[in-house]
């Protein structure tokens, strides 16, 4: 007897997939600010700084003595030491190519995987944890966005903690993004049919940092100004941030202040294992001769994720290139607006939160792990087999398997 629930669902599924793949995706961005802030290294207190006529914008949290300011007149004798440019340089981004035989898919290129969750292998990764015995640490893991709404008891459990950083003070159930809040039920998964469904990181606990995203931004004035993404991250990892969760391009390159102190923010929390999963952005292009900001900004600890669909074939707008560092199902995902209901969406911003939430089952598993190591397991699991053309190149190591992933750490556990 066929059951009317599963193939309405089957049905409904296929015919969004067909749609998305010549659809817009559901990508949000962030805008290119200029502006007279600049960053200064002192001792000063902000009083002190008040009497020069120099007004703090914002003193950094994870950084000693680091402070934004709103004047482009310099003290006297105060500069930005050349330590912080030093762990920019410490923090160089380093990909092996690891000589060992691959992992290869015995998938078809007819197979039609419907679901992002069974083709990266969630199911077998958390079989095989359960398998182990295995108990999964609690991970936070930051959503630099729109702004999480909890809008579902899935979302409402998960998130720990939200602050807006942006100027607009109004009810948060008003954002008009839904982008942070599509991420968010990719980790606590989705409420449908009176029950919790497709929980891809059911240890990850979510911090929600709401800045000011490019379909959101009603007003012009940014609180921050060219820095609201250096604070959202600064107070990422002020927070503890395990895994930070930048589902955001830049529209164009940023400004070289921009630039130098989220290279700074992000080298830093690379000393306390923190990594940055980035897409590559949604533009068809090949990234190694076309920059995307952050994910060119070349440090070790970002990682930069295309997007392909369930016939293995890269998304149709997806950027590419060996600087991609992975690719992960971004077509068509069913995940949660910020009204409580159901869309498909598309984009490697979900790429990017699909790769994030593997990160949490590993160092869930496996919270000793160094980040060096947990960046080798995850590189080296990828699964290099695409439905795709061999000139191609969607990423440097392939798709992710979380099984795989998973494997490596119990082996080198």
């Amino acid at each position: 007897m066929i059951n009317k629930k599963k193939l309405y669902n089957y049905l409904n599924l296929f015919t969004a997939t067909l749609f998305l793949s010549c659809s817009n995706t559901d990508d949000e961005n962030i805008d290119v600010v200029k502006d007279k802030i600049y960053i200064l290294e002192t001792g000063l207190t902000d009083n002190e700084l008040d009497s020069y006529g120099k007004k703090v914008v914002y003193r950094f949290k994870s950084i000693n003595n680091l402070v934004a300011l709103n004047n482009n007149s310099q003290l006297k004798n105060n500069y930005v030491n050349s330590s912080l440019y030093k762990i920019i340089e410490e923090n160089a981004k380093v990909r092996i190519d690891y000589n060992f035989n691959k992992f290869l898919s015995n998938k078809k290129y007819n197979e039609i995987f419907i679901r992002t969750y069974s083709e990266a292998n969630f199911d077998k990764a958390l079989d095989r944890i359960n398998s182990a015995n295995i108990s999964l640490q609690k991970v936070n893991v930051a959503i630099v966005d729109s702004g999480v709404v909890p809008v579902t008891r899935a979302i409402k459990a998960k998130l720990k903690f939200s602050i807006n950083l942006t100027n607009d003070s109004s009810d948060p159930f008003k954002i008009i993004s839904s982008h942070a809040t599509y991420l968010a039920s990719i980790f606590a998964g989705i409420d449908e049919y009176f029950s919790i469904k497709n929980v891809y990181a059911k240890n990850a606990e979510l911090y929600s940092y709401r800045v000011n995203v490019t379909r959101d931004s009603s007003q012009t004035e940014k609180k921050y100004g060219s820095l609201q993404l250096a604070v959202a991250i600064d107070e990422a990892v002020f927070h503890n941030a395990k895994i930070v969760n930048l589902s955001l391009s830049y529209l164009s390159k940023p400004y070289d202040s921009s630039i130098f102190i989220e290279k700074i923010l992000i080298s830093n929390a690379a000393k306390k294992g923190i990594v940055f999963v980035v897409p590559a952005g949604n533009e068809n292009m090949n990234i190694d001769t076309q920059e995307v900001y952050p994910s060119r900004y070349d440090l070790n600890n970002v990682v930069t994720v295309s997007s392909h669909n369930n016939q293995l074939v890269r998304a149709y707008n997806s950027n590419y290139g060996l600087n991609v560092d992975l690719s992960a199902q971004g077509i068509s995902l069913h995940l949660t607006n910020n009204k409580g209901n159901l869309d498909f969406v598309s984009g490697t911003s979900f790429s990017v939160a699909v790769v994030a939430a593997a990160m949490s089952l590993y160092y869930g598993a496996f919270p000793a792990a160094s980040l060096n190591t947990m960046l080798d397991h995850l590189f080296m699991s990828a699964n290099d087999y695409n439905n795709t053309n061999e000139n191609e190149i969607i990423s440097k190591y392939g798709r992710l398997d979380v099984d795989r992933f998973i494997k490596l750490g119990m082996v080198n556990d």
